[in-house]
């Protein structure tokens, strides 16, 4: 992965097909270049950065899932 970091290739449960917009809610990193737009994320996805390669930043997360990261 980018910078030497790792991808959970399997999160058990985080996939929600069922929920009916197919997203689910983030907590964004205050000040970070995602808050700028406030996304919302998809819940097709099973997969998550692991460890976070160097020079990167944690921007959002759904519980403990790292949900998107930033070179700042």
């Amino acid at each position: 992965m980018a910078h030497g970091g790792t991808l959970i290739q399997h999160i058990e449960g985080h996939k929600l097909v069922t929920h009916p917009d197919l997203t689910h809610p983030i907590k964004i990193t205050s000040g970070s270049k995602i808050a700028a737009i406030n996304p919302e994320t998809n819940s097709r996805h099973h997969q998550a950065v692991g460890k976070l390669g160097g020079g990167l930043v944690v921007s959002a997360r759904a519980g403990k899932v790292i949900e998107a990261i930033e070179r700042p």
